[in-house]
């Protein structure tokens, strides 16, 4: 027997989605790993049976796992899922977006061809930490920009023939040499405005 390197690829890729539909099986909650090789294989199962389009499959990724069937932050890391197969008229891409949208998933369907035992939904329980991860959390007080900072004001006029934008960071001496100002006091400074932020100089 010979494969190519895509078939040995996608037998790796069974191997992890198995473990996970076990592990799935006994009530255990998945993680990122194993929430996407379980997807990605029952998919390709899918495609295999030859029986379903590629919009039905989009819609089955949605349906197989559950917030209570995966690890706490999963939702919010597992952003997509894309897997290619092989369809009756020629091999096509699957692309799955939010794949974990529900509370509890179709775990016949997540199961489907494993003949493993479908677990109760009540060997999951739920738990809500409250956050994920990169969520921005703000403080309710004011905060001052450069706090503490020295700050010079300075007269700046623009000498071009047309308006010149300069950014939060950038060193105020080394600005377009159309800008006209005090460059000694500039050394070392930058626009005391938001990061990121930019202020535009008219002519």
């Amino acid at each position: 027997m010979k494969l190519v390197p895509r078939e040995v690829e996608k037998l790796a890729l069974h191997q992890a989605g198995f473990l996970a539909q076990k592990r799935l099986a006994s009530g255990l909650r998945l993680n990122y790993v194993e929430a996407a090789a379980l997807i990605a294989t029952q998919i390709l199962e899918f495609i295999r049976h030859g029986d379903k389009t590629v919009t039905d499959l989009m819609d089955i990724g949605k349906q197989l796992l559950g917030r209570r069937q995966v690890l706490p932050d999963v939702p919010h890391l597992l952003e997509t899922v894309q897997v290619e197969g092989t369809f009756m008229d020629g091999t096509k891409l699957v692309t799955i977006h939010d794949p974990i949208v529900s509370d509890n998933g179709n775990l016949e369907l997540a199961l489907r061809g494993s003949f493993l035992p479908v677990p109760s939904l009540d060997k999951f329980v739920s738990e809500r930490n409250g956050g994920f991860p990169g969520e921005l959390i703000f403080g309710r007080e004011d905060i001052t920009l450069n706090m503490g900072r020295r700050a010079v004001i300075l007269k700046v006029v623009n000498k071009a023939d047309r308006p010149i934008q300069m950014g939060s960071h950038y060193h105020f001496i080394e600005a377009n040499p159309y800008l006209v100002f005090d460059r000694r006091k500039s050394y070392g400074m930058r626009l005391n405005i938001l990061a990121g932020a930019a202020t535009r100089f008219e002519v």
